[in-house]
């Protein structure tokens, strides 16, 4: 037997040492992809992880989702989920693009893990930028697309709220203090938190998301309809039923067809359009409720609020400041002693009832195609006294002959949208358990108690609501009018055009009842306020 020489020996064992180091590393960088979930403490339940086949690493944003639910989840970065269940279980549903929908059954408290494995059917996507039609193989950009089924089968009513779902880096952030008002839009962002922050789209409210100030918001991303620039309040009420598709362009790719303000992303939304040698007529209705939900906020009742103030020493008579508020805790007490415990978070809530309307019909052959659209859409908040009505028309045609094509649609679209001036859901946050909200008769009482001996202008916006006719009221009637030409000159030389014009005759009522409490604490000796109607045109 040949012995090996002291070099060799050294360097076979310098080998296994790396492999050794080797391994362990690889060990200890798997030991550091943690799974994180964070567990409701009570009902039912699945988690787990989802991890792609074949190489084995997780896979984030995929769409998990209860079958017949449009609501769901999304895997987080480490691939990590937590799904709510009802608690006799049911059929989980997950899905990612370019990947087999996998549907697994679970019952309660299950850990799930799924292997998600890639489509093997081709297929040929394209990627609308707003100005062509690109094979995705031949795009460099960064883009996420998103079919009607897909945007229908997550939310129907919200489109908003759907397209966070497909794109991790589209983040809705929810306005809690309007408690859900159908005309405040919640902060949303696209490519970090140099996006958009706007609150309000009702432009009677504020000013700040008027037209003028929409369009010279240099972070606001670009929305492009059809091929034409569009407002975010326009995307906000467009009826789903008449999307196709939705790319978001979210790189350098989109700053290069559409300038600096592209930084912010571009949301390109494409309508469906009539198909050659085909008559159809579609109707599409959907009723939907929405139910508030204050199962996350754990307040306390009237005695632990009360004792809570009393053991922080709020009531101390020994302290000069303090002094004046010691009658207040012996009212106060007296309020608890006789019962009264008000959830104030509950007082200006309902269940909402919505529907939704849509009628499609279209046809033509080659050379000429039409089409005609009905929508309308009535939202009601789960604040009180809120709501959002949209309808609209549509008439489209589409002219082609050799390599010409021009198409042209007019649009009209009427909006109205109600709300209370005081009735926002952080007035009701502000209230204490221990306020009455009903006098010894039983109606609502006008001025929540103060406590400490002086008059009270704190008002009950309940007595507000139902007693006095103030209201804000805005709305706006549009008619559009696109007109597009395309001239495919060669096969590499092609012409294209555009023309739009937009007539919008906006309108805005805020009044408040010289009665009001309200009113005499923002407005002081003046007593009466009205906005008139205001219009305007581009």
């Amino acid at each position: 037997m040949q012995k090996l020489n002291s070099g060799a020996l050294n360097r076979i064992l310098l080998f296994v040492y790396i492999l050794s180091l080797s391994t362990n590393a690889i060990a200890q960088n798997k030991k550091n992809l943690k799974e994180t979930y964070n567990l409701p403490p009570q009902g039912n339940y699945v988690y787990g992880r989802v991890i792609e086949k074949l190489s084995n690493e997780p896979m984030v944003g995929v769409t998990i989702r209860l079958d017949g639910h449009s609501n769901g989840v999304i895997t987080d970065i480490n691939g990590c989920y937590v799904l709510t269940l009802p608690e006799e279980g049911g059929l989980v549903i997950y899905s990612y693009i370019g990947f087999e929908t996998r549907k697994i059954k679970t019952t309660s408290r299950q850990k799930v893990d799924v292997l998600m494995v890639e489509a093997t059917e081709s297929i040929q996507e394209v990627i609308v930028t707003g100005y062509n039609s690109i094979q995705k193989e031949s795009f460099t950009g960064n883009t996420t697309k998103i079919e009607k089924e897909d945007l229908l089968r997550v939310n129907p009513n919200n489109l908003i709220s759907a397209i966070q779902t497909f794109d991790p880096s589209f983040r809705i952030q929810e306005n809690l203090a309007a408690g859900s008002d159908p005309n405040s839009l919640p902060q949303f962002v696209l490519r970090g938190q140099t996006g958009i922050g706007q609150t309000t789209l009702g432009q009677t409210s504020t000013s700040s998301i008027s037209r003028e100030v929409l369009s010279g918001n240099s972070n606001l991303p670009i929305f492009i309809l059809d091929g034409f620039e569009v407002d975010v309040e326009k995307i906000y009420d467009l009826d789903m039923n008449s999307i196709h598709s939705i790319n978001i362009l979210k790189d350098a790719a989109a700053t290069a067809m559409y300038g600096s303000r592209a930084a912010n992303g571009v949301i390109v939304v494409e309508r469906r359009a009539p198909e050659a040698g085909k008559f159809r007529v579609q109707y599409s209705g959907v009723l939907s409720a929405e139910l508030p939900d204050l199962s996350s906020y754990n307040l306390m009742n009237a005695r632990e609020k009360l004792e809570t103030e009393r053991l922080a020493g709020l009531y101390d008579s020994n302290t000069p400041e303090i002094a004046p508020y010691t009658n207040g805790y012996y009212q106060r007490l007296n309020n608890v002693l006789t019962g009264v415990d008000t959830y104030w978070l509950s007082q200006g809530l309902r269940t909402a009832l919505n529907n939704k309307h849509s009628v499609f019909i279209d046809g033509g052959e080659n050379d000429v195609r039409w089409g005609v659209e009905l929508g309308f859409r009535g939202t009601e908040g789960v604040m009180k006294h809120s709501s959002r009505k949209n309808a609209n028309a549509a008439f489209y045609v589409d002219y082609r002959i050799g390599g010409l094509q021009i198409k042209n649609k007019v649009t009209y679209t009427y909006n109205k949208s109600t709300d209370v001036p005081f009735n926002s859901f952080s007035d009701y946050s502000h209230l204490l358990p221990y306020m009455r909200l009903y006098d010894e008769n039983g109606d609502y009482v006008r001025r929540l108690e103060k406590f400490d001996g002086a008059s009270s202008t704190q008002v009950n916006p309940l007595y507000e609501i139902n007693f006095y006719n103030s209201f804000d009221r805005s709305g706006y009637n549009e008619v559009t009018d696109d007109l597009s030409l395309n001239w495919r000159i060669t096969d590499g030389l092609r012409l294209r055009g555009q023309f739009s014009v937009l007539m919008r005759n906006s309108t805005g009522d805020l009044y408040k009842d010289p009665a009001s409490a309200s009113y005499s604490a923002s407005t002081g000796s003046i007593n009466g306020e009205k906005r008139n109607p205001r219009k305007s045109g581009q």
